[in-house]
């Protein structure tokens, strides 16, 4: 068994690796800790965010379980979970933690942006929106906010308000890439297809890896006709998630212009994976 001062020694070393993207390297301190002290709240918490940051949230969510269990009034914990289960689709379950997260820490605007997110993914834009004002009101300096609220005004149709609130987020940090994405969105609403595919450029260079980026740049080219070229970005979309059901379905569009036999097998991908979406109405 491990000494208290080894305990502390593998709990620090675990929290260097985190900050360095050492996830495994990680998880093994913050397990030593645990099996030295399975009551360590801080250890089970942060082996929790090892698993977040590579988007294991049914490991991560157990791990939280635990820290919740061992000290009830962890409003990180909720917080955490309550992000990880919108990852996984179960928004009615994000939220009550976010409001369980929000009765300990009230004045937390970084919850109330992701329990305006959650609301929004429910569609309930208004509720949205409103969340977000809160969170605005706790720190003006939040740009995940506005970028937040650009998008459920953007799903409002409110298109001028949106575009205001996502400049302001980009104001408050011009390498936003989602900012990015989102202003790109509502201009190619807007059918301001050279200005979009701006955003949308600025948003791959920011995050080569961001997936919405590639697919709404090829969304762009199909509105102007360059179905062959907007494939490849389609293609790329699919490439970072291969559970993007909205990507498969744009390259069944494009690949159809051209009587490609590949465009059923696309349309029918995008179906499994999202039997309930409207794509044809999607942005």
């Amino acid at each position: 068994m491990l000494n208290p001062d080894s305990t502390d020694v593998y709990g620090n070393r675990g929290r260097a690796y985190l900050e360095n993207g050492e996830h495994e390297k990680a998880i093994e301190c913050f397990d030593r800790v645990i099996g030295a002290d399975p009551n360590d709240a801080d250890a089970h918490y942060y082996k929790g965010m090892a698993f977040m940051t590579q988007k294991e949230y049914e490991p991560a969510i157990e791990c939280l379980d635990r820290v919740i269990e061992l000290d009830p009034n962890h409003a990180n914990a909720y917080y955490n979970k309550g992000f990880a289960l919108a990852e996984k689709g179960e928004l009615g379950l994000a939220i009550e933690c976010f409001d369980k997260a929000l009765e300990i820490d009230p004045a937390n605007s970084h919850i109330y942006t992701h329990k305006g997110s959650a609301l929004s993914a429910q569609k309930k834009y208004d509720l949205a929106i409103e969340c977000l004002d809160v969170a605005i009101g706790l720190d003006p300096k939040n740009a995940g906010a506005y970028c937040n609220k650009g998008f459920a005004l953007s799903e409002k149709k409110e298109y001028g308000a949106a575009i205001e609130c996502l400049d302001k987020a980009l104001e408050l940090d011009p390498n936003d890439a989602d900012a990015h994405v989102e202003k790109g969105i509502v201009l190619l609403r807007m059918k301001k297809m050279e200005e979009a595919d701006a955003y949308f450029n600025k948003a791959i260079e920011l995050d080569p890896d961001d997936a919405d980026a590639y697919n709404y740049k090829g969304k762009a080219l199909m509105k102007q006709s360059e179905y062959r070229q907007a494939v490849g970005y389609f293609d790329k979309a699919i490439e970072l998630d291969p559970d993007y059901a909205d990507a498969y379905w744009n390259k069944g569009v494009s690949l159809s212009v051209f009587e490609d036999e590949e465009a059923p097998a696309c349309f029918g991908k995008a179906l499994e994976l999202d039997p309930s979406h409207d794509f044809e109405d999607d942005g």
